[in-house]
């Protein structure tokens, strides 16, 4: 009795120090991602071309236009988050930049708040209501100690798809499958893929949990979201002229590789294993419950606790989705992928790893030792620590390096501003900030060089032309950037004429 109470103790002191220190790991980056918004240079170098689409998306002339000339951009991701930084920087008379950044932190932020209460009503109301928020807090500050995590703070379009995704999840899991809000929950999937057109896993995992519970309606809601889908796809492909089919599904290609394949959720996996193994601890039994009743053919029984029951709703969906989630991240093989491939999956563990530590009120009663053990993951906390104090109070070191950093952002974007004609930069933050208009994306325009669908003789032939009055690159030999021809080109017609930090300014050289 006297060894039970005391692991009834450690477990709680174990429960305690691990949400003191998750409740400062989320406010140091809640701190810093808000700081972010007004950062006044280049955070990532996808956000100048997205939000320079955001600000071309009502140009019938660029956006999704259907030739491959100038300017020498595509538009690889559907328009929603476009439209809503439009509508952020209008009706808070932002810049593009800040506006763009303020949609993905707020995302991220609801994304939080939507796993948390996910998880606090989805909990069976015999666990006591202060174990169920603590688990619901667990689950939601959890997901800032995730490295992929950090995406939050971009102005990039995946925060908002996620947000709408999990969104769906919630609304489907709390409601139930044979609740008329199932189709609310399948608007905001079609609101998600038509952020980015690869948030597939959320939708097609309650798609799979319905199915199970019946499969009649299972085709009605997959109709609703074929037919809505296709309704909104037709309607921009009249808009854009064929074009939008044309920059998503054509245009949008590179090179695949599997060793990158391999490499990249191998990379991704190391920094959350204690997560990713207690979300396999509860996925697993889940699939086996369901696999068990459906080889049984007991399929009135399944439907039975998909339907009354939420926790079991949550855990089925949750793990059809983590599956689902974690092959779509597999992608990552193409090149020119970052670790936004996995931030899906990678939230997704968090509330499986929290549904495992807390999935019954009798493994705290019978033995505490259960919830301790579960706690262990909480151990990369004291990892994440050092980080954590670091973003909220700078070192001076690192806030002169800050200052150089904008001091120089400055003199770039003025010296651009100054500059007549059009300006060639890796950076296209830079671009934005100096009221230029954007001629060419280097990185997906060299993936359509090397694959031979688009032709680089005609930019090719604007450089050896000294077409443009200035060039800003930071390593012309980067191959993920420039094709060899083209750094040729850049090499023999331009000199390197100032350098500001990581940035060389080209400028012609004399025929």
């Amino acid at each position: 009795m006297t060894i039970k109470h005391g692991n009834k103790t450690l477990a709680c002191a174990a429960i305690a120090l691990s949400m003191f220190l998750l409740l400062v790991n989320a406010t140091s980056f809640w701190y810093a991602a808000v700081r972010a918004i007004s950062v006044p240079y280049q955070l990532d170098y996808g956000e100048g071309i997205v939000l320079y689409q955001a600000a071309k998306i009502d140009d019938p002339l660029i956006a999704y236009k259907a030739d491959s000339g100038y300017p020498y951009i595509i538009f690889h991701y559907p328009p929603l988050y476009h439209v809503v930084v439009r509508l952020a920087a209008a009706q808070l008379k932002l810049d593009l930049v800040p506006a763009g950044r303020l949609v993905s932190v707020a995302s991220g932020f609801l994304i939080q708040a939507v796993l948390a209460a996910l998880v606090f009503f989805a909990l069976p109301r015999r666990l006591p209501r202060g174990k169920r928020l603590l688990a619901a807090l667990s689950a939601g500050l959890l997901i800032t100690v995730l490295d992929t995590f950090k995406w939050t703070t971009f102005a990039r379009v995946d925060m908002l798809g996620m947000l709408l995704s999990f969104g769906g999840v919630a609304l489907f899991v709390l409601t139930g499958p044979r609740s008329r809000w199932r189709y609310l929950s399948f608007l905001l999937f079609v609101g998600a893929i038509f952020t980015k057109q690869t948030f597939v896993a959320a939708p097609a995992a309650c798609l799979l949990a319905t199915c199970l519970v019946d499969w009649g309606r299972a085709a009605r809601l997959a109709v609703f979201f074929v037919l809505m889908g296709a309704a909104v796809l037709a309607a921009l492909d009249w808009m854009t002229r064929g074009g939008i089919i044309t920059h998503l599904f054509m245009y949008n290609q590179n090179s695949f590789s599997l060793v990158r394949m391999i490499y990249e959720p191998a990379m991704n996996l190391r920094t959350i294993v204690p997560i990713v193994a207690l979300a396999l601890s509860y996925a697993i039994p889940s699939a086996i419950d369901v696999s068990m009743l459906i080889v049984h053919k007991r399929w009135k029984r399944l439907a039975a606790n998909l339907t009354t029951s939420r926790t079991r709703r949550l855990g089925v969906v949750l793990t059809f989705m983590w599956i689902l989630a974690f092959t779509v991240s597999l992608t990552s093989g193409k090149n020119g992928s970052n670790y936004n491939y996995f931030l899906e999956w990678n939230i997704a563990s968090c509330p499986l790893a929290i549904l495992m530590i807390f999935r019954t009120p009798q493994s705290w009663k019978s033995d505490p030792r259960v919830a301790l053990v579960g706690l262990l993951p909480f151990l990369m906390l004291c990892g994440a620590m050092p980080e954590a104090m670091l973003r909220l109070r700078l070192t001076d070191a690192a806030k002169r390096e800050e200052q150089t950093r904008i001091d120089n952002y400055a003199t770039l974007v003025n010296l651009i501003r100054q500059t007549q004609g059009p300006v060639l930069s890796e950076d296209m933050v830079l671009l934005l900030k100096a009221g230029k208009d954007v001629p060419a994306e280097p990185a997906i325009m060299r993936e359509l060089f090397t694959s031979g669908t688009w032709d680089e003789r005609p930019f090719v032939k604007m450089i050896e032309q000294r077409r443009f009055p200035m060039i800003i690159i930071e390593d012309l030999g980067n191959w993920k950037r420039f094709t060899p021809t083209v750094s040729a080109a850049i090499g023999k017609a331009y000199a390197p004429s100032h350098e500001y930090g990581t940035y060389k300014v080209y400028e012609p050289t004399i025929n």
